[in-house]
């Protein structure tokens, strides 16, 4: 998987989120029904089904956490700790938390385009890490 397949699979977290926070709605909503009224088939059907999605969508975010969690960046061959902690706090701030440019930027103490040159650096080091992980 290269930098951008990463991209788009960490991306999907954040509309996983948002998908997750209307089916909970939703069953909330169901289950005020079940407690109203006798519980129709239909209704326990999408109950599972919306409780499926949820979960697909849990798995979703553990393995964006994962791919974050294995970063590490090194510089001239050996490992850098604080820009293995700024790309990690980038890429959970970005993809996990939905945050902005500016609000990361803030969060790491660097600049807006800093904060984005680094976020391609992590992007690039977790591809690698994707690569190397699918050959063991």
């Amino acid at each position: 998987m290269d930098s951008q397949g990463i991209k788009t699979k960490l991306q999907s977290v954040i509309v996983a989120e948002q998908d997750v926070l209307r089916l909970q709605g939703q069953l909330e909503h169901l289950q005020h029904l079940e407690q109203t009224i006798n519980e129709p088939q239909s209704y326990s059907d999408l109950k599972a089904e919306q409780l499926a999605k949820i979960n697909k969508h849990k798995q979703l975010y553990r393995a964006a956490q994962r791919i974050i969690d294995s970063l590490l960046i090194s510089k001239h061959g050996q490992h850098d700790p604080e820009k293995t902690r700024a790309c990690k706090t980038i890429l959970a701030e970005r993809y996990l938390h939905g945050k902005g440019w500016s609000e990361i930027a803030r969060l790491i103490n660097y600049s807006e385009r800093q904060a984005q040159r680094l976020h391609g650096v992590a992007l690039e080091a977790a591809a690698k890490a994707a690569q190397r992980k699918k050959k063991i």
